[in-house]
């Protein structure tokens, strides 16, 4: 009986550790995303596409 609660136990462990591993790795990548997709070159080259940089058009009141 000992034999299948360590093994339950190392098995919860490895589940805990890839979980654990899996979530730092999407937290580090949510972070590197949003830092890039809310940078001033990034929102340059949107403003560029969608033709939010002319200067040439009137304001709105």
């Amino acid at each position: 009986m000992a034999d299948l609660e360590e093994h339950a136990f190392r098995r919860d462990r490895r589940f805990l550790v890839r979980l654990v591993v899996l979530l730092v790795l999407g937290a580090v990548g949510g972070l590197w995303a949003v830092s890039h997709l809310t940078s001033r070159s990034f929102a340059g080259c949107a403003a560029r596409t969608f033709g939010g940089a002319d200067e040439s058009a009137p304001a709105s009141p």
